[in-house]
């Protein structure tokens, strides 16, 4: 059976959870998402959760971790610090909808592949960028893990016993509820661009959703 995305294209360029999160969602509803790896330096996801803890023969291709957040999804492998990589790429974007991607801003403008450039390729291209602290200021280009954006949140700082020493989740929060949100902004993007022709940038950081998750703690 058909899903309520069918037809819409998506390049992820993305790692770990955040991104691959959203993106496999937006696969279970139909979309077709084609995942770019790079020739070389493997996905540190892929190496997480081997199974057996059996790391001989291709082991890249045996994390449980990585697949679960990969399911559906289509793959290819480039090399982008070439010029053959970085055309093929450019070929891809030009024919799809959405482009998402969960480097740091420095990574994605040495690459040329700012909204700015996007729209060069393909005018109504759809971009979600995510970071772990945002995209401007003195933080901007930490590379983030889940658990990371939580302390620097202070939502370690709630999970914890009371007066004790900060505490860090069994599951990176922050990742997943940052890839729930971005679901609900892709949508809200598409119907954007069905009204206006126009395709929106639209940014998430993992450290946002620990802010927010103050709220519903606060007296």
């Amino acid at each position: 059976m058909a899903g309520p995305l069918q037809g819409l294209r998506i390049i992820e360029m993305g790692q770990l959870i955040a991104i691959p999160f959203a993106m496999k969602m937006l696969a279970d509803m139909g979309a077709q998402v084609v995942r770019l790896e790079s020739t070389q330096r493997l996905e540190s996801y892929r190496s997480d959760s081997v199974y057996k803890n059996d790391v001989s023969g291709d082991f890249w291709n045996k994390g449980a971790n990585f697949y679960e957040q990969n399911r559906n999804k289509l793959g290819v492998t480039l090399d982008l610090s070439k010029p053959e990589g970085s055309q093929i790429l450019r070929e891809l974007i030009s024919v799809s909808d959405i482009f998402a991607e969960n480097f740091t801003p420095r990574v994605i403008k040495n690459f040329g592949l700012e909204y700015e450039d996007l729209r060069k390729i393909k005018p109504d291209i759809i971009m979600v960028s995510s970071t772990g602290y945002g995209f401007y200021g003195p933080w901007a280009n930490f590379g983030p893990t889940g658990p990371a954006t939580e302390g620097a949140a202070g939502l370690a700082y709630q999970t914890g016993y009371l007066g004790g020493q900060p505490v860090m989740s069994e599951i990176p929060y922050t990742d997943y509820t940052s890839g729930e949100h971005t679901v609900f902004a892709v949508m809200t993007a598409l119907m954007h661009r069905l009204k206006t022709g126009k395709g929106p940038k639209f940014y998430r950081h993992l450290s946002n959703p620990g802010h927010q998750f103050h709220n519903s703690r606060s007296p």
